[in-house]
């Protein structure tokens, strides 16, 4: 899964399937959805063919930060000045990758069984954490704070902390 603004390195082979060599030719990267999505995420300009030769090379291309989260198909488009055939020169890959937010963590309840506690006292703190966002979370911890009003600063003091794995 990629997040919005990650890199995504693809790899190309292009062959030159004609008669004739090819001048240089210029290769653009698109993310398409299923519907009218397609974003451009990389482009490169490549040196020309000889009949038969193949050029297999890696290009480093980048989602857009402002992307909307989906699946979307790499589709590679190639430009080549007095291409005789362009109808052979795209291929849409037929794995789609996600695109996707964050996790998004929220506190939705913190509740204790009594409200007066002495020094030494067990605290039984229930809380209720969802993941309110589109993305599995990982691994999180919560540290639970002794405070006075509704602000955590270096004054208080932490009470316990739990990590949640699963």
């Amino acid at each position: 899964m990629y997040r919005p603004g990650d890199s995504i390195n693809i790899t190309t082979t292009i062959k030159n399937v004609g008669n004739f060599s090819s001048s240089d030719y210029n290769v653009d990267y698109f993310a398409t959805d299923d519907s009218t999505t397609s974003l451009l995420i990389g482009s490169l300009e490549r040196d020309g063919l000889e009949p038969g030769e193949e050029d297999t090379f890696e290009t480093l291309c980048q989602f857009p930060v402002n992307i909307p989260p989906d699946y979307y198909s790499i589709e590679v488009v190639i430009t080549c000045q007095n291409d005789i055939d362009e109808n052979n020169n795209y291929k849409e890959s037929s794995i789609s990758v996600l695109v996707s937010t964050m996790e998004d963590l929220a506190v939705e309840l913190v509740d204790v069984n009594n409200v007066i506690y002495m020094p030494g006292d067990q605290i039984n703190v229930y809380t209720l954490i969802k993941n309110v966002g589109d993305k599995p979370s990982a691994a999180y911890t919560v540290n639970f704070y002794a405070s006075g009003d509704m602000t955590i600063t270096n004054q208080d003091l932490c009470i316990g902390t739990v990590t949640v794995t699963d």
